[in-house]
């Protein structure tokens, strides 16, 4: 490990602009407050160098946690702060690398119960700012939907290859849902409810991994975000995309805290490498 670093740290000094070359291309992140009528929604934007004019939104959260505020920091990364109408508190640091985005979100709190109280994060991460992946005007589903992607039993799964439900708010033949525009993939270790009162559909197909994403337009690349494990996961309205983590695996009773990882990538569409990429990542097998 010595000799690797210090080979390393050579290559920096006689070529210095190998360093730079990497920050460059690494995504940046900013936090902006966008006022609704009489609501404010913190918006995470990752912009991506690596996949042409790539942008996209997190509205950071879409939950109890509503408004945050955001911190960035000396080295690019991203510290966005919650409190919890229970009494917790949650950090969210972002921080990124080339092709990636790490999220460690870590819940603490003055008692168990106010830490235990934050059970996910609900980040609504939306990509209509991302040309190539955002949806084309009376297109949704055929520019938007069609492209998103989960793992099944069938392997890499696009949306479109899924059996969909519609979204029982409204009747079946109304123009969102003929075909549905919006669904829930419940993952295979959670037993499927049927389709509910008054939500989106439920699919019967049931994802293996806790992983989403779409592939852009032109096929070239895709973005993906992922965690260890979601209790659902959501493809909703907005271009948008939910990963559903669960973080109650996560508490740890000795230090009354819950620390979680996700995670998103940028890259070029391989959809096995991808995968394989998560699977390191989160350690599963």
């Amino acid at each position: 490990m010595k000799t690797f670093l210090g080979i390393a740290f050579a290559v920096c000094l006689i070529f210095p602009g190998l360093g730079a070359a990497a920050e460059g291309k690494k995504p940046t992140i900013t936090v902006e407050q966008e006022k609704h009528g009489d609501r404010v929604f913190t918006m995470v934007r990752i912009a991506v160098p690596t996949i042409p004019g790539f942008e996209c939104d997190v509205w950071c959260y879409e939950d109890a946690l509503r408004q945050g505020e955001g911190s960035p920091q000396p080295d690019g990364s991203m510290i966005v702060r919650h409190k919890h109408p229970k009494g917790a508190e949650v950090e969210t640091r972002l921080v990124p690398s080339v092709g990636a985005v790490d999220w460690y979100v870590t819940v603490t709190g003055p008692t168990p119960e106010a830490v235990k109280a934050v059970t996910s994060v609900n980040g609504c991460w939306q990509l209509r700012r991302a040309p190539g992946f955002q949806s084309v005007k009376d297109q949704f589903v055929e520019s938007f939907v069609n492209q998103c992607f989960i793992y099944t039993a069938r392997g890499f799964t696009l949306l479109k290859d899924t059996e969909r439900f519609p979204d029982t708010r409204r009747p079946a033949t109304h123009n969102t849902n003929s075909p549905p525009w919006v669904q829930v993939y419940l993952p295979v270790w959670r037993k499927h409810p049927g389709q509910p009162a008054a939500f989106w559909g439920n699919s019967t197909d049931q994802p293996l991994y806790s992983i989403a994403g779409e592939v852009s337009r032109d096929m070239k690349y895709l973005a993906a975000w992922g965690c260890k494990r979601s209790n659902s996961i959501g493809q909703g309205w907005h271009d948008c995309l939910h990963i559903g983590p669960d973080l109650r695996l996560d508490y740890d009773e000795k230090t009354n805290r819950t620390v979680s990882h996700f995670k998103m990538y940028f890259m070029e569409n391989d959809p096995e490498e991808l995968l394989k990429q998560y699977k390191e990542d989160f350690s599963i097998p």
